[in-house]
């Protein structure tokens, strides 16, 4: 009987992975959505109040913000969401409980420290983006408050980690939809009314009770928080084993924010905040794209947690490799049409106010084929929990980084920036995550880049070509035009080899028969609809 119980539960939480896991993947494109309907608004939007130098000072500053968030998070956030997933599932003692508290409390003293953080990098931030000295004192201003902003949503960091920890990513996304849609408002509300720069820090405060309100709201109506009398109390014990792990955590934190926040200031160093400007807008739709693609192994991870605890080796194997092919497939497609589409779009969209290379657009597409491709196999080791040399990886790449931007784009613009961010990523990441991955299912190299990666190869192929030819034949056309066209056809060519050439024959025989599977519980829905009726 125990057995049969146990082959059933199984059964049914395979049957709730993937359930969960397809309901995610459609809220967070929906979300992917509302974000790139707020981004369309919000940037022009902006650049009109603004103009192009107080724009570049938003986003600069905005991005700083960010990385001192990420840094002074110190791991936390990645830490109380991997040992939630230990927990989640004991609702006999109070250890659940102890993590949740534990966590919140450790989660409030780091929004405490970016305020403190934000507060005194504030006096260095004319010097950190090179602002003009008319705008010093506002810049000031703007970076305490935006960091003031990102402290408070600390404390509501630690219901989206229990929502995550059960897979319920989807009731996050509509929280954040909510958020996003009330931040525009109030952006928009705050700019006419003459706010100016100070319209940031509305935006911020509206996106930012909306969005927590929604994380509580959410937890409560799951039912996904303990029982009464299954709290217990937080302690030293439990921080501790929090601590320890987001100590390993943060050092990998470390390094992808240092790429990321150098990345504003390196530019206005180096050119203007001109420039800021323009890489801030033409980078856009690259950095939606990515989000589309993360999405993918994003709302796997906690699965993959799940089946760590659980012993489910074999299975976790099998699926680790499925999500591996199936996220390099949809970057490549992915990032090689919006590199087709950028030029036209940005120009429909700003008006042409803001333009560079093409050339650049064809390396943004690598870029983030790079990291998605590299990407997994960090956070599978994160997963582990055994971080070991995985904690110097990301300052290396960080550092390279640094170090490779600073010379490259004095000599080649913008692309130098993301060259650097190339062959960082490769260098760094790209051979350690390997490894690890090799070390962990017991595979060799070969089994991953001639085997696990083969039809994404191939696929980049096709897609480069494809995109060559139609950009050419569309060249002579106007960006209004050029731009349906080169999505029509780009994204025809794109769904068929992402189904032919981009997944291997078991996965895509796999797909196949769920999607069945799907229509003939659709078609005997709606029958009995029919009937009732």
């Amino acid at each position: 009987m125990g057995l049969v119980g146990a082959a059933h539960r199984g059964f049914i939480g395979n049957m709730s992975r993937f359930a969960k896991f397809a309901q995610s993947l459609a809220s967070g494109y929906a979300l992917i959505g509302v974000n790139v309907l707020y981004t369309l608004a919000m940037l022009p939007l902006a650049v009109a109040y603004l103009g192009a130098v107080e724009f570049g000072l938003w986003a600069g500053i905005t991005a700083i913000a960010t990385q001192i968030q990420v840094l002074a998070d110190f791991g936390m956030t990645g830490s109380v969401f991997r040992i939630l997933a230990d927990h989640k599932d004991d609702r006999v003692s109070d250890q659940y409980g102890r993590v949740i508290q534990t966590g919140f409390l450790a989660l409030a003293a780091q929004g405490l420290l970016v305020a403190l953080l934000g507060g005194a990098l504030s006096y260095w931030t004319p010097q950190l983006l090179n602002v003009p000295v008319e705008y010093h004192a506002i810049s000031r201003l703007l970076m305490a408050g935006q960091c003031l902003l990102l402290a408070a949503g600390f404390l509501g960091r630690i219901f989206t980690l229990v929502l995550q920890a059960h897979h319920r990513f989807d009731a996050g996304n509509y929280s954040q939809m909510a958020g996003l849609l009330s931040g525009l408002a109030a952006l928009w509300a705050a700019l006419e009314a003459g706010l100016g720069l100070y319209s940031m820090l509305v935006c911020s405060a509206a996106g930012t009770v909306i969005t927590n309100l929604g994380y509580v709201l959410a937890c409560r109506r799951l039912r996904l928080l303990p029982e009464p009398g299954r709290w217990g109390r937080p302690d030293w014990a439990t921080f501790r084993r929090i601590f320890a792990f987001a100590t390993d955590i943060f050092m990998v934190s470390l390094g992808q924010a240092l790429v990321a926040a150098s990345q504003a200031p390196v530019i206005a160093h180096v050119l203007d905040l001109r420039a800021v400007a323009v890489w801030t807008t033409l980078i856009k739709t690259f950095m939606l794209a990515q989000q589309l693609i993360h999405r993918i192994f994003d709302f796997s991870a906690s699965a993959f947690a799940e089946m760590m605890v659980r012993g489910e080796r074999e299975r976790l194997h099998q699926r680790f490799r499925d999500v591996t092919v199936l996220t390099a497939s949809a970057a490549v497609v992915v990032c090689v049409a919006v590199a087709l589409c950028n030029h036209a779009f940005v120009q429909v969209w700003m008006g042409g106010r803001f333009s560079w290379p093409r050339w650049n657009d064809a390396l943004m597409a690598l870029y983030i084929v790079a990291v998605a491709t590299t990407r997994v196999h960090l956070i599978l080791a994160v997963l582990t929990k055994v971080i070991g040399r995985l904690r110097l990886v990301y300052p290396l790449e960080g550092l390279l980084f640094l170090g490779l931007s600073l010379l490259l784009s004095a000599q080649l613009d913008l692309a130098g920036v993301i060259q650097a961010g190339i062959a960082a990523n490769v260098i760094a990441t790209g051979g350690y995550g390997l490894w690890r991955t090799t070390r962990y299912f017991g595979i060799h190299y070969r089994d991953i880049l001639l085997g696990w990666l083969k039809p994404s190869i191939a696929l980049l192929g096709l897609m480069a070509l494809a995109a060559t030819v139609i950009g050419l034949a569309t060249q002579p056309l106007a960006p209004k035009l050029a731009l349906p066209v080169n999505a029509a056809l780009i994204g025809a060519v794109g769904t068929v080899a992402f189904w032919r050439l981009g997944l291997p024959d078991p996965l895509r025989r796999e797909l196949r028969d769920r999607l069945a599977g799907w229509r003939t519980r659709l078609a005997g829905v709606l029958k009995f609809n029919t009937r009732s009726g």
